[in-house]
């Protein structure tokens, strides 16, 4: 959860605005550097290595002694600073001087937006949360075309690439998922079930895709079809895992032996708030955002808050590091703006309807939030929480119940 607040921020730096210099940085696959279609990937592997690091930690400063941990697998050499110091001059050479900064006794590499196609990725799935069926397929569909094989695929086993390789795993199989919901909604159910066959044979215990093969297969008119996938999921599941499939594939099981009328249509759920796009891009905050997005995609760190004089542009910093980071909370990102707000008894009402829970359920509204909150990490940006401070504790108990 990210709260936006009125109370020090640094006030706004001055930036050059620079054009873009046609750079892309490719890591969806084989590593590559293209500068204006020509190849000028480093010839070297640790060069390669070095510059991949600083990739997936850009904006952040990666100590030197971090960066030859890494390089040398926990073993660096005496001469590894010397040679770091080297594998970076290069790649100054070959990059531009400015684009790597020497920073505390470590290095920090410089970005332009979507010059890294994991960025670029990642924004495409931002931008496609909230939409309609035809343009989540559509924007789903060029953040997909991105990747040109496994991610890190040069890296992958290494021990500083690994956890980021699992993770941009994740998240193309989750984007997979949207982007075949999507095709679900707008009827292309038959040309969706050779691609779903496939991505069950390769990932058989993800049980979303064993429900999206049985629907697909039920609305083609292949009901027997859809309880032997079932009966496949079940088989995988009970032999790897010792587990029965999960509620939400036994009751689409029961729906479509009973032929259930609502299968032949998609389920939503209510719209929810989705994090605002700025007219504008974000000019001159470059470290506050780095710093910022940094705090919030710590494991250990639930709640950033930003505070500082009325005016110097908190809640244009809070989305737009939100923006930067939704595509990490597969559970969505979400914005609530308390502005109007006199009572902290409407705190809990503004917040479910920014996250999509209809109203006039049965169970209590903090319970129903900390339910929905809880499926998968998800981001929620607060925006002008002090003028109703006195619901801190009702903030409190919410990340206490929903601990995702």
């Amino acid at each position: 959860m990210l709260v936006a607040a009125d109370a020090a921020l640094t006030p706004c730096r001055h930036a050059t605005v620079r054009q873009s210099s046609g750079v892309e940085f490719r890591i969806l696959g084989r590593f590559e550097v293209v500068d204006a279609g020509r190849d000028v990937t480093p010839p070297r592997p640790k060069q390669r290595a070095l510059l991949a690091l600083l990739l997936l930690r850009a904006g952040e400063r990666v100590a030197t002694d971090e960066a030859a941990e890494a390089l040398w697998d926990g073993r660096p050499p005496p001469s590894a600073r010397n040679a770091i110091q080297g594998h970076v001059k290069a790649l100054r050479q070959l990059l531009g001087r400015e684009r790597i900064e020497t920073r505390d006794g470590g290095y920090v590499l410089q970005l332009q937006e979507d010059e890294l196609d994991l960025h670029l990725f990642e924004r495409l799935l931002t931008s496609a949360r909230g939409t309609h069926a035809h343009a989540q397929a559509e924007l789903l569909g060029r953040a997909l075309a991105l990747f040109r094989g496994a991610p890190l695929e040069d890296f992958r086993y290494d021990a500083f690439a690994a956890a980021d390789a699992a993770r941009i795993d994740e998240l193309r199989l989750l984007a997979l998922e949207a982007r075949i919901d999507a095709d679900l909604e707008l009827g292309r159910h038959e040309q969706v079930v050779p691609e779903l066959e496939r991505l069950v044979h390769e990932a058989p215990l993800r049980e979303r895709l064993w429900g999206q093969l049985m629907l697909a297969l039920y609305r083609s008119g292949r009901q027997a079809d859809a309880l032997d996938a079932y009966r496949r999921a079940r088989r995988e599941l009970v032999d790897e895992l010792g587990l029965e499939p999960g509620r939400d594939l036994q009751q689409l099981e029961r729906r479509i032996l009973s032929q259930a009328p609502e299968l032949d249509r998609p389920r939503g759920r209510a719209p929810g708030a989705l994090i605002p796009t700025p007219p504008t891009p974000l000019l001159g905050r470059e470290r506050e955002l780095a710093e910022a997005r940094r705090l919030l995609l710590r494991d250990e760190i639930r709640l950033v808050t930003l505070t500082g004089p009325g005016g110097t542009g908190k809640t244009r910093l809070a989305l737009e590091v939100a923006r930067t980071a939704a595509a990490r909370f597969p559970g969505g990102a979400f914005f609530a703006s308390l502005a109007s707000l006199d009572d902290a008894e409407l705190v809990l009402p503004t917040l479910a309807h920014a996250v999509g829970i209809a109203e006039g359920g049965d169970a209590p509204l903090l319970e129903s939030l900390a339910a929905r909150l809880a499926e998968r990490p998800a981001l929620v940006v607060l925006d002008n929480v002090e003028h109703v401070a006195a619901a801190a504790a009702l903030l409190s108990e919410l990340l206490a119940a929903a601990p995702a």
